[in-house]
């Protein structure tokens, strides 16, 4: 399972990737911008005593104390060590944790933010384990939590969006929206917060902006007009040189006027649900595996590559790379500027979940329970 950087992690890419975009300038991938493998450990029981079919969720790292932490389909949230995989605590609760895991930084150490599946949200000390507090969302947050100084913004399955003071967990407001009749996308959109304005997408096709103060509603706007199977608005909003971008699985992409919501352009871009932001470039992805950069002043297309094993996570952004999971692919690398891959590392099983990313370290559930760990730099060393 270790994969070296260089020709192998190339190969590899080109395989199941396909031709970058033409043109595109050459991409070094024996850099040490490539994620070796350094373990795996599994997070459910296996074999005879298997009891959970598929796994889910997003591990959260904690920089300060080294560790990778991870919620469980059997009822524990487990922090292991970066360095060898070893078990260092476990926090055990009567619901089922799947779901994205935030690390947030309070009263100087660290805490990691995870929800059950019984809608209660968790804060542990990341430290040891210990139990900070929890907060009734009365559904479950798949998606992880922005944080902005003393405010915690949480996003939950049943269309609605709480804002947490950090310190304690208490409610300082809650909206929501009602939810559609018909079938929906899986997953949710989780918060953007801009100075006053907080923005989140539901699942009933609108986006709504929101004070951050007080929780009054700014303005709405409806993105599934059109009509078809889904209406979803689950790709997180993003901003990019003042404007506010959203997706909608059946209109495509918006660029809005985040203080009217007015649309300042607009893309047919079909089953758009992942979004993010890379300098003055948008980043799209779709339900078909299609990820493109766009001008985000114009729209206009940069690159535009396909991955055809997908789902597609979300799209992680930095130093030049964008990093997502991808089905039967698993790891995925490509370079910002070109869409080009320089690496595509297939693991023990689906990646069918966001990874966790802080600096040099990157963390990955996949579909059979287990949690892989890698680093830039290292040429994969699995134990």
């Amino acid at each position: 399972m270790s994969i070296t950087a260089g020709v192998l992690a190339w190969s590899i890419a080109t395989a199941v990737l396909g031709t970058p975009t033409a043109g595109a300038k050459s991409v070094d991938a024996s850099t040490r911008f490539i994620f070796g493998t350094q373990w795996r450990r599994p997070l459910v029981r296996d074999g005879m005593h298997r009891e959970i079919p598929l796994s889910f969720g997003q591990p959260g790292i904690s920089e300060k104390h080294r560790l990778v932490v991870a919620g469980t389909g059997e009822g524990e949230v487990r922090a292991l060590s970066l360095h060898d995989g070893a078990l260092v605590w476990r926090y055990t609760y009567e619901a089922e944790f799947e779901s994205a895991v935030t690390v947030l930084v309070a009263d100087g150490d660290e805490d990691a933010l995870v929800s059950s599946r019984d809608g209660v949200l968790h804060a542990l000390g990341a430290a040891d384990g210990k139990y900070r507090w929890s907060a009734d969302l009365g559904a479950e947050s798949r998606a992880a939590a922005a944080v902005v100084g003393d405010r915690i913004f949480v996003t939950t399955t049943h269309n609605s969006i709480h804002v947490l003071g950090a310190a304690d967990g208490r409610v300082l407001w809650k909206r929501s929206r009602s939810r559609p009749s018909t079938l929906t996308v899986h997953g949710h959109a989780r918060a953007a917060v801009d100075g006053e304005r907080v923005f989140t997408c539901y699942s009933d096709g609108y986006v709504v902006a929101y004070a951050v103060e007080d929780g009054r509603e700014l303005w709405s706007r409806q993105l599934s007009v059109t009509g078809g199977p889904f209406i979803d608005a689950d790709a997180d909003p993003v901003m990019a040189g003042g404007r506010l971008f959203v997706g909608s699985f059946s209109d495509g992409l918006y660029a809005l006027d985040p203080v009217s919501g007015a649309v300042l352009w607009r893309r047919r871009v079909g089953s758009v649900n992942r979004l993010a932001v890379d300098g003055g470039r948008l980043l799209v992805a779709n339900g078909n595996g299609d990820i493109w950069a766009l001008d985000h002043v114009s729209g206009a297309k940069v690159f535009k590559t396909r991955i055809a094993t997908g789902p597609i996570s979300r799209l992680l952004v930095d130093r030049g790379m964008i990093v997502l999971a991808a089905g039967r692919s698993g790891l995925v690398v490509l370079d910002s500027m070109t869409g080009k891959p320089v690496q595509a590392t297939a693991l023990s099983s689906r990646a069918l979940s966001d990874p966790g990313w802080s600096r040099n370290d990157l963390a990955l559930i996949t579909s059979d329970g287990y949690l892989h760990a890698f680093r830039i730099g290292k040429s994969g060393i699995l134990q």
